[in-house]
C-alpha cells in the first residue's frame, strides 16, 4: 500500500487497543501492570490466527454462548461487532447475561441469588509481522452487593505462534494469554475480599474457557453458524452496513471482523501464516 497505508498499519500495531484516554500501556510490563492477575499464560491452541478469531470471537460463533452456559449463566446475548470510529481495525460489541450468585455467611444466603451482567468487548486484529488478536473486556455486575464500586477488566491476547509443538497439531497454532484486573470505581471497605474472590472465580472460569477452545480446535464442538451471505470481495462490493473500510493493508482485518472473504493475492495470505 501507500506510505500512508503503511503508517496506519504501524500505528495500529504500535497502539493496539485503547485503555482509557491515555492509550494502552507500552510493552509487556505495562500490560502486566494494568492487568496484574494472570489467568492463562502462553497456552497453545492448534488453530491459525484467522481461524481462532472466526471460531472464538466472530459474530457467527456461538462460542461465548456455550461458554456462559457451561458457567451456569443464562439469557446470553451479544450484539454484532461495530467499527470504533476513528480507530481503524478496532471493533466493539455489547454482551449481556444473567449469572448466579452463590454467597453465604454462616449458612445464610447473602444478597440476591442472581445478577444481571453487562460487558463491553473491544477487539483489534493486527496483521503482518507480529500478527495478533487482542480483546479487552469490561464487565459490571448490577445486582450484587457493592457491584457499583468495581468492574472486572480482562485482556485476551492471541498471537500467531512462531514455533509449533508437533503434539499440538500442524504449523499455524496460536499462543493465548489472558490477564485480568479489578478496577475500583469508588472507595470500598471490602476491596481485599472482592479482589480475592474475583480472582478465585475467574481462574476456574478461564479453565472452562480454554477447555472449550481446545474442543473447538479439535473439531469436537461446532460453534460456527452457516453464512448468511454469499462469499464476496470487499474490493468489488460495498462493505457491510456499519463497517468502515480501512486502508488496503488493513482490509484483511476488517474482512475477518465483518466475516466476509477478502480477495487478497496469495502473497498476503502467506504473509499472515508467517
Amino acid at each position: 500500500g501507500s506510505e500512508e497505508d503503511c503508517e496506519a498499519l504501524q500505528s495500529l500495531k504500535r497502539n493496539g487497543l485503547g485503555a482509557g484516554e491515555d492509550g494502552p500501556p507500552e510493552g509487556d510490563g505495562g500490560v502486566k501492570k494494568q492487568y496484574p492477575i494472570e489467568l492463562v499464560a502462553d497456552r497453545h491452541v492448534p488453530l491459525d490466527l484467522i481461524s481462532f478469531y472466526r471460531h472464538i470471537f466472530s459474530s457467527r460463533s456461538s462460542f461465548f454462548a456455550l461458554y456462559h452456559q457451561e458457567r451456569g449463566d443464562w439469557d446470553f446475548s451479544a450484539s454484532p461487532w461495530n467499527a470504533v470510529p476513528g480507530t481503524p481495525g478496532s471493533y466493539s460489541r455489547e454482551v449481556k447475561y444473567m449469572s448466579p450468585v452463590n454467597k453465604s455467611v454462616g449458612g445464610f444466603s447473602v444478597g440476591p441469588k442472581r445478577t444481571r451482567a453487562r460487558e463491553t468487548q473491544r477487539c483489534c486484529l493486527c496483521v503482518g509481522t507480529g500478527s495478533r488478536v487482542v480483546v479487552e473486556t469490561v464487565a459490571s455486575y448490577l445486582d450484587i452487593p457493592y457491584g457499583d464500586t468495581f468492574q472486572v477488566e480482562m485482556r485476551f491476547e492471541v498471537r500467531q505462534a512462531p514455533v509449533t509443538d508437533p503434539a499440538l497439531g500442524p504449523a499455524g497454532s496460536v499462543s493465548v494469554t489472558v490477564r485480568a484486573n479489578v478496577k475500583f470505581l469508588k472507595s470500598c471497605l471490602f476491596k481485599s475480599m472482592i479482589l480475592t474472590e474475583t480472582a478465585n472465580e475467574l481462574r476456574p472460569a478461564m479453565d472452562k474457557w480454554m477447555s472449550l477452545a481446545m474442543s473447538v480446535a479439535r473439531s469436537e464442538v461446532s460453534v460456527l453458524a452457516p453464512r448468511k451471505v454469499p462469499r464476496r470481495s470487499l474490493r468489488n462490493s460495498d462493505p457491510p452496513s456499519g463497517i468502515v473500510v480501512p486502508p488496503p493493508d488493513l482490509r484483511l482485518a476488517a474482512a475477518v471482523l465483518a466475516d466476509t472473504d477478502p480477495a487478497l493475492p496469495p502473497a498476503s495470505h502467506s504473509a499472515m501464516a508467517r
